[in-house]
This record gives C-alpha cells, structure tokens and sequence, in this order.
C-alpha cells in the first residue's frame, strides 16, 4: 500500500493527508470522493474559519517518492484512480500532501492560527526547496527565526553541536548544503550564533514578514523559454514565470540558489492580461495591454511542458479575485450564509448587479481591472474563457525553430551568438539551472566555456 493509503472501513478507503511538516491527518473518503472533496474535508479538520472558502486556496499534490511534491492535482480528480494508479505503479512510497495553492490578499492577512501555520509552513519549504534563493546572511536568519519557533530560545546547556544532526537539513536551504564549502558542523555552529540573537516573541510571523515583500513571494516559478524574438538585453531567452496573486512576473534565472539574485524583468498585473492559453506540452501565451496604449495587446509565449498548470493556476487567482470582492463569476454579488443559518439563508443582501469598485487592498487596481473588458463581470469571463484554449501557431513554427537550432550546432556557436571550438554545444541542465558544454565528438562536458 501507498503511505496515504491505509485501509477500508465499511468499504470506504482511509486516507492519510499530509502536511509540508509531515504530519498527516486521516480522512474516510467516498469512492467518488474528488481532490477537491478532499481539500474541503482537509480545511475542516484543519479548523479553519471558513472552511468553504479556504479550501480553495489548498491543493493537493502528489509526492511519488514521498519526499518531492509534483504540481497540484486537478480539482476533478477522482482520490481512488490516483490510489489506483500508485497501486498498479507499485507506487509505495506515494503521498498526498495538501498545501498552499494561492496566496490572496485574504490568505496573507488572515488572523486564523491554521492558515497563518499553513501559510508559514509553505514558505519555509519554499525556502529550504530553493523555490526563494537565499544568500547565507538570509538563510540563518531565517533559520534562527524557524528554530526560535520550533524551540524556543537557545539553551546552550541543551542546544549543543550535534544536536539537530541530520535534521539541520530542515532548517538551512539545499542549496547551500550541497553546493557549498561549509560544512554541517560549521552551519550548526553559525546557526546557534543566529539563534542567540534572535529577540522575537513572534518568529512565525517574523519568518513571513522577513520575505512577503519580495517580488518573488507568493509565487509559483516555471522555467521557460520565450518563443518571440524579444531583445535579449531587455528579455533573455530563458527565464523564470512567476505567478501569483500579482499577475506573471517574469524573473532572472539566479546564477546560483546561494545568492538573492532572482530579480524582475517584467511585471503583468492581473488586471493588465487580457486572456491566456496554452497548447499541451508546448507553450503558455498570453497577451497585456501595449505599452504604447495602442488597440492591440502585447503577445507573449513561452515554450514550456507545464502550459496547462501555468494556465489553471491563473485562472484560479482570478476567481480568487472575485470571490475576494464578494462577487459570482457572473459578475453579480455572491450570498453568504450566516454561520447555523439554516438551508442557505442569505447572511448578505440579495444579489444584484455589481459595483465597479473594489476595496483598495486588493492587488488589482479599478482602472487596471476595469481594462480587461470594461466591467466587474469581465474578469470572470476572461477567467472561464481563458487558459482552455489551444492558441494555434504557424504548422511550421516548431519546425522552423529546431532547424535555426541545428545551424547554430553546425555552426559551432551557442543560440546567443558564442562561437564554440569544433564539436563542443551549448546545453541546459534542468536540476541545476545552468549551461554546460558538451562535446558531441568526444563526448566530453564542462561547466566551462571550452576554449579548445
């Protein structure tokens, strides 16, 4: 059986749920029971205030080696054909994680202890997964706030070397525990030094706070390619693609995860993209308002394997919006049910046309929001119509591309114009981030630029 998997209970299956601390919950599921039952379900044993709402804000992802956690399952999905799946795959290490799907407005300044836990628990593992590159200042800082949180203070009677062990790796990013000089000994040592520092009653909110304010934060980041013939001095041709409750951002590729060197090139507000789309395993394209103020948008496509989660994420974060402001995907004003009213008894007025303003704390602004097509009921349209769509390219496009690869290949320079000495190519490692040479001949590599 899978890690998540556990028994039947009056034909039932019994599921364990885990969190990013590795703690689980267990749920008796239905058999037609989706991800998105389960997401429900998980923010009610969470205890959070609105359960109906918050769930949407969680995913459930899966971690087919138990340890690394893949994109965030379709809400749709049925739980028993993904545990059928793991069963057929001898998948045993397998685990459901629920997590963080969209940092809103009203998930980052929520005041319920299990969002804020939850909220605080994402943003460590994005930290320690290297998804927010640190440099080593950042990184004990970070790690001394998390340690103050799970320890309290330092005792240094209590808190000696060796003390956390193999469990340092849960509080120092990857990133510097693989790729540097120091080592583990030295990282315990400096992280106690941190501790000692420290002087916060509120390390959880402290952890939050030191990083919120980063472009970056919030973000789901995508590796990708552009696929127009943007200038390189203003885009290169390999970026990050943040998304979030911002809008896209798109992002320099650190020269390594030891440093904060993750700036932005360009920012898209929500409000600003008129529509999105994505062809399967191809590209993700959408289209902004021109920066001329000309009639027509802006185009951008990206060459990616990950176009369709890109494209759900997106359209999630704009019904997040208008759930947000107190608005149906038709644009009129959505009933809340008072809490032990019963049979849906409307807690607020009836529905009705909505207003075309927005409360100011929302990252989208009115004249920003009111460009997507000229009205609250717009952006709920642009949302349900967008991100399903194949957007079609010439026939020949994908050919025309890997034929300019090949002339660059047989012309011994690299797709940025840097001549090569005969046989050696210009690669991209997808686990490091980083180009290496490699020489078809002799089939020799190097992380340097060959100079013969």
């Amino acid at each position: 059986f899978a890690m998540s998997f556990q028994k039947y209970i009056s034909g039932k299956p019994v599921v364990q749920v885990y969190l990013l601390d590795n703690s689980f919950r267990q749920l008796l599921i239905e058999p037609s029971s989706t991800v998105h039952d389960v997401c429900l379900m998980m923010a009610r044993k969470l205890g959070t205030a609105d359960p109906e709402d918050d769930c949407l804000l969680l995913s459930l992802n899966e971690a087919r080696d138990g340890v690394a956690i893949g994109r965030a399952l379709k809400r749709e999905t049925l739980v028993m054909d993904i545990l059928r799946e793991w069963e057929t795959n001898d998948a045993t290490e397998a685990k459901l994680v629920c997590q963080i799907h969209l940092f809103t407005e009203g998930l980052m300044d929520s005041k319920d202890e299990r969002i804020r836990e939850m909220l605080y628990m994402q943003t460590v593992y994005n930290v320690i997964s290297g998804m927010y590159p640190t440099d080593k200042e950042d990184a004990l800082k970070l790690a001394s706030l998390q340690f103050v949180h799970k320890f309290g203070e330092l005792k240094p009677e209590t808190h000696k070397p060796g003390f956390l062990g193999s469990k340092l790796r849960e509080f120092i990013p990857i990133a510097h525990i693989n790729g540097g000089t120091i080592t583990l000994t030295e990282w315990e040592a400096s992280l106690y030094a941190s501790v000692a520092r420290v002087d916060t009653a509120t390390p959880m909110k402290d952890y939050i706070e030191h990083l919120r304010y980063r472009d970056y934060f919030g973000s789901v980041v995508y590796a990708v390619k552009q696929k127009f013939e943007k200038d390189p001095e203003v885009l290169p041709k390999r970026v990050f693609m943040g998304i979030s409750r911002q809008g896209i951002l798109l992002l320099r590729i650190p020269e390594n995860y030891t440093s904060r060197s993750m700036t932005t090139f360009r920012r898209f507000p929500l409000g600003d993209i008129f529509r999105w789309a994505f062809k399967p395993d191809e590209h993700f394209y959408f289209e902004v308002k021109a920066e001329d103020g000309g009639e027509k948008p802006d185009e951008f496509k990206f060459k990616t394997t990950e176009g369709e989660d890109m494209s759900d994420l997106l359209t999630d974060y704009a019904m997040a919006l208008l759930r947000e402001m107190g608005l149906n995907p038709d644009g009129t004003k959505r009933e809340r049910v008072a809490p032990g009213a019963a049979d849906g008894s409307a807690a607020a007025a009836a529905s009705g046309p909505a207003q075309s303003s927005m409360p100011t704390s929302l990252a989208i602004g009115e004249a920003a929001f009111a460009g997507i097509a000229g009205d609250v009921g717009a952006l709920a349209s642009a949302a349900t119509r967008s991100g399903v769509a194949e957007e079609e390219e010439e026939e020949d496009d994908e050919d025309e591309e890997l034929e300019e690869e090949a002339a660059e290949a047989d012309a011994g320079a690299d797709e940025d114009g840097e001549a090569l000495p005969p046989g050696w190519t210009k690669q991209y490692d997808e686990d490091s981030q980083r180009h290496y040479y490699f020489n078809v001949d002799t089939e020799e590599s190097s992380w340097d630029v060959p100079t013969e």
